[in-house]
């Protein structure tokens, strides 16, 4: 993954990371990373509001990702004329909310979303 982002988004730090395969379809892998500067004391609270934001994109569910409680959502996008699904999981990890985030137009998009899923390590 390379660096796609590194801003200030007010007292947050932010961070993007990407990878694009177009191998044979076109898939998008993104780890969105956001340093928060005060610490998060409530993080059931963090993530009930973020489940209630992301269930106004699509269909939003807790999961537990790498022992952690996680938000999970799909939703369909269009990017320059071309249909896509978006899957993306958010959860909190010493003090930065992390967000994996794939994008694809393959067929094989949950299949692609799992391997990610599996293959991400948290250090």
């Amino acid at each position: 993954m390379t660096s796609a982002l590194n801003t200030l988004d007010g007292d947050e730090k932010v961070n993007v990371y990407q990878c694009i395969d177009q191998s044979s379809s076109i898939s998008i892998y993104r780890v969105n990373v956001i340093t928060f500067k005060k610490q998060i004391t409530d993080s059931e609270t963090y993530l009930n509001q973020l489940k209630a934001d992301y269930s106004k994109l699509g269909a939003a569910s807790f999961i537990t990702f790498k022992g952690k409680k996680a938000v999970q959502v799909t939703e369909n996008v269009t990017i320059e004329g071309h249909n896509f699904k978006q899957h993306s999981i958010s959860f909190l990890y010493k003090n930065k909310a992390l967000t994996l985030v794939l994008v694809t137009n393959s067929s094989s998009g949950t299949v692609l979303l799992e391997n990610y899923k599996t293959n991400f390590s948290l250090l």
